[in-house]
């Protein structure tokens, strides 16, 4: 489940400030954490009853992070999109994402 969950990944170009930023690009999984996932994520858990689309809320997320990491062992590096508040600005304008839902993007050196 968690290999379906970070396999659609897009790409986004964004500026890094209001009107003189430089362009950048991220990697982002284009599927919000829902409670389905976060289960799978933290509780290791795929249970048929527990079959939640609801987004989980950004103060609730817990340890959802530090798991995923720790699933792909330092292959890959995930952090939140709600750190990068420029590329979370520009998916909710341009790409017309749930403001309610939370994503992770791949943290990559710039």
């Amino acid at each position: 489940m968690i290999e379906d969950f970070v396999s659609d990944i897009k790409e986004c170009e964004y500026k890094d400030g209001i009107i003189f930023g430089k362009k950048k690009k991220i990697h982002y999984v284009a599927n919000p954490i829902t409670k389905r996932i976060w289960n799978a994520v933290v509780n290791k858990s795929s249970e048929a009853d527990f079959d939640d689309n609801d987004f989980v809320p950004q103060k609730e997320l817990g340890t959802f992070l530090e798991n995923l990491n720790s699933y792909y062992s330092g292959k890959i590096v995930f952090e939140y999109l709600h750190k990068n508040i420029h590329a979370l600005v520009h998916l909710q304008v341009y790409e017309k994402q749930d403001k309610n839902a939370c994503f992770v993007y791949i943290k990559e050196e710039n």
